[in-house]
């Protein structure tokens, strides 16, 4: 067993397409209201894996599935999660909810796939108001949310991987910030932000 695996004793559960499936039904219709866009998901693409997406190829110690809460596939229009998930019904949704948001975005404003994921402004942009959508709902609906973040804390200060992990999170915490402080939440305003160029969108999150 490794450190990881130690830390995380006892806490995973097993999750199936059925429950991914009855929180995207439900979630669906809260999105909708809360981001003003709209969306057509009949039949979502699922997927659930073994192991995380998170830092894999960089960091073999990360690939672990409590390091990936959800990841919403583009090109392959598909929904993935991990088969072993480390957190409860509350989190599970909020990590649907996030991922969701990402089909809405793409949905809605297509030519965001013209654009690289690893662009910073728009990874702000997307990652950020998957977050502020998500947490909005969250503490509407389901605000009971527990997960193993102090385990990973734990985990990441003594692998040395600390400031790695909070530098890739940097889009959705200071993403939502941003978005919080700016736009005061104003879902015109914010939906208005996916037409604007990589030049533009930098300044709105200080990126310049």
């Amino acid at each position: 067993m490794n450190r990881l695996d130690e830390l995380l004793m006892g806490q995973e559960r097993i999750i199936t397409k059925r429950n991914i499936t009855e929180d995207m039904h439900e979630l669906l219709p809260l999105i909708e209201e809360e981001s003003q866009l709209k969306a057509n998901l009949k039949k979502p693409n699922i997927k659930l894996l073994d192991k995380g997406l998170f830092f894999t190829y960089n960091y073999p110690l990360l690939n672990h599935p409590v390091f990936l809460g959800g990841k919403y596939g583009i090109k392959e229009n598909t929904f993935y999660f991990p088969r072993k998930f480390y957190g409860n019904e509350d989190y599970l949704k909020k990590c649907v909810a996030h991922e969701l948001v990402h089909y809405f975005q793409h949905f809605n404003f297509p030519e965001l796939r013209h654009h690289s994921k690893w662009e910073k402004p728009f990874k702000f942009l997307k990652e950020g108001d998957a977050e502020l959508v998500s947490n909005n709902i969250s503490k509407k609906y389901f605000s009971e949310i527990k997960w193993a973040r102090e385990e990973i804390r734990i985990f990441l200060e003594e692998c040395g991987l600390i400031e790695d992990y909070e530098e890739f999170g940097l889009p959705y915490t200071k993403g939502e910030e941003i978005l919080r402080e700016k736009f005061n939440g104003e879902r015109k305003s914010i939906n208005s932000l996916y037409t604007l160029s990589l030049k533009e969108l930098a300044e709105v999150f200080n990126l310049q």
